[in-house]
């Protein structure tokens, strides 16, 4: 009973701290724009979450996310999320929650599915599906419910090849190398983590 109880509070000052990873990194990372999109650092910490603890702590750290999202949207730190913003603030919020806690949940649930036969490969797949899954949902969103402000920004460029070359090609490519570059050290991080006396 003091073992578990003693996990439970070592998960929940983890996922505390992993949140106030990024809260930072959504402060350094909105001050960062290509066009009217800023960039997610905060994938890694969200990942590492949902590789160490599950679905859930990947859905909680997601939810961190989005609501750091929204307040930026609100704010206009994150000036394209201030359109959307203006345009419908209620489907703006479930997008910004929405695509942040898909990244979080299907990191881990991908971690999860793989790392029964690989971890190592679990964790490059988990962490590849974070910026799949927060990248997929935002386009879906602008395709969609969005698609007005969509041709606005495009200003007569073919939506979809404005949409993926120049709105959030760049943002992916980053998001995803960043965390192909962070993957041994989250490998490392999980091992230790679930094998301290190697």
């Amino acid at each position: 009973m003091q073992n578990t109880r003693s996990n439970h509070t070592a998960k929940m000052v983890a996922l505390a701290i992993l949140a106030a990873i990024i809260v930072v990194l959504q402060l350094f990372g909105s001050m960062i724009h290509i066009g009217p999109v800023s960039f997610s650092f905060v994938l890694v910490p969200i990942v590492i979450g949902g590789v160490l603890y599950g679905p859930g702590a990947g859905l909680f750290l997601g939810a961190v996310f989005g609501a750091l999202t929204v307040a930026g949207c609100i704010s206009g730190a994150d000036p394209g999320g201030a359109v959307l913003w203006t345009a419908n603030p209620l489907l703006t919020a479930v997008l910004c929650f929405l695509k942040a806690m898909l990244a979080g949940f299907c990191s881990a649930a991908v971690y999860r599915l793989v790392a029964k036969k690989s971890s190592y490969l679990g964790v490059v797949l988990g962490a590849l599906s974070a910026p799949v899954a927060n990248t997929a949902a935002f386009c879906l969103f602008l395709l969609f419910p969005f698609r007005s402000v969509l041709l606005e920004w495009a200003a007569g460029t073919e939506v979809v090849h404005y949409m993926l070359f120049t709105l959030v090609g760049i943002n992916f490519l980053v998001e995803v190398g960043l965390n192909m570059i962070l993957c041994p050290a989250i490998y490392r991080i999980v091992t230790v983590r679930k094998h301290p006396n190697p």
